[in-house]
């Protein structure tokens, strides 16, 4: 089963009479696959079911999979502008996971839907898939049961600046109180939180105290600190985050300078979409835009232009386990090379130990961040960090 993604927001843009014929392109495109027995029905307005018989049909289906897959890497032309389709693809095999066409159809949606939740990747249905998503299910109900203000709480980690070591931003990272389960990390709940309408309601909220807690402690401890706050996609996916963001620098005094929002590069950034009008906006009322996980997505850099991003968080893909002489040492370069050029400041993530720290501030990057310097901790304990930074240079000043 195949699901196109952002294909509604083309229909919701361009009408359904250019969404029909970028269908038919699509469909072209993947004509190649037909050579080789693949049979392809439309289901559904951008969902697909693809049919291939055969003893080998399952480990010939992932080939097929990638090939329909690659059919798409080209963006196609809308109007006169360039418009980029991804898909979720789910795999059932028969008789081994029904032997009827509704029980695989079924069994195949939900393969797709963990398809959407893993970034696009491949799933095949499994008896351990149905129970991580009726996990994920009951994760989404006790969301929707959760009230911000209540069941949420923030930790804050500090990004400091390589040169001097001083702490000069703060991230704010979401944990939920669970009722039953204790505290749970983002990895145990985000992806779902996602993909739901409550993400918006949350997001104003860690907005709000975000933004209220730094103020409070640049007036305490007489510092500039910026927070840099995570967005949820479906928060970016609408102008209302125009003004939860106005809002939330009102109320707590903190000046647009110190306030950045955080976003993923599988935001969609593709030109003329919400998300990079949104963005962009934004960046015109002089909100600072950080790119996150930069180097494992889908943003262009023509997207990050565009939106007039300030930093770009260097994924901790490129620094778990550095050493020197390790090949990954010049792809950092390149990349800082890249980012003074554009005149955009740089974050290093998950820097864990000293040497690694040395190898990254050698390069030239600018800021890093990490459990070299503090995992992410409750207000009170970053408190504590900056008493400690003041005192510090008060000693040293």
């Amino acid at each position: 089963m195949i699901d196109l993604a952002r294909f509604k927001s083309v229909n919701e843009k361009y009408g359904h009479t250019e969404g029909d014929r970028l269908l038919r392109q699509i469909v072209e495109r993947w004509a190649v696959v037909r050579t080789h027995g693949v049979d392809i029905y439309r289901i559904g307005g951008d969902e697909f079911a693809v049919v291939l018989n055969g003893s080998d049909a399952e480990q010939a289906m992932h080939t097929v999979i990638k090939t329909m897959r690659a059919a798409l890497i080209e963006p196609f032309i809308l109007g006169d502008q360039n418009t980029r389709i991804d898909m979720s693809a789910g795999l059932t095999v028969a008789p081994r996971d029904g032997t009827t066409a509704d029980v695989l159809a079924a069994n195949a949606d939900l393969a797709v839907l963990t398809s959407k939740i893993e970034k696009g990747k491949t799933c095949t249905y499994s008896s351990e898939l149905r129970k991580l998503a009726l996990q994920r299910h009951e994760i989404a109900q006790d969301l929707l049961a959760a009230r911000p203000d209540r069941d949420f709480v923030l930790a804050y980690q500090p990004i400091v600046d390589l040169r001097t070591g001083a702490i000069v931003k703060v991230e704010v990272l979401l944990r939920w109180q669970h009722p039953t389960r204790g505290l749970l990390m983002p990895a145990d709940f985000i992806d779902v939180l996602c993909g739901l309408d409550q993400s918006r309601s949350v997001g104003r909220w860690v907005l709000d105290t975000a933004c209220q807690q730094i103020a409070h402690w640049n007036k305490r401890f007489g510092m500039d600190l910026v927070v840099s706050v995570n967005a949820f996609p479906l928060q970016v996916a609408t102008f209302d985050f125009i003004l939860d963001v106005q809002s939330a620098l009102y109320r707590s005094g903190l000046p647009v300078g110190c306030l950045e929002i955080e976003v993923t590069e599988n935001i969609t950034l593709q030109e003329g979409s919400l998300n990079l009008k949104v963005l962009k906006q934004l960046s015109e009322m002089f909100v600072a835009i950080s790119l996150d996980d930069f180097g494992t997505g889908f943003a262009s850099l023509n997207s990050v232009t565009q939106i007039e991003v300030q930093t770009l968080k260097i994924d901790r893909s490129f620094v778990f386990g550095l050493r020197p002489g390790d090949p990954r040492i010049e792809v950092l370069k390149a990349m800082q090379r890249m980012t003074k050029g554009l005149g955009i400041r740089t974050v290093v993530e998950g820097i864990e130990h000293k040497a690694v720290a040395d190898i990254v501030r050698k390069i030239g990057f600018d800021c890093g961040q990490g459990y070299y310097w503090s995992r992410p901790v409750d207000p009170r304990s970053f408190a504590g960090l900056l008493e400690a930074e003041c005192a510090s240079a008060v000693q040293f000043g």
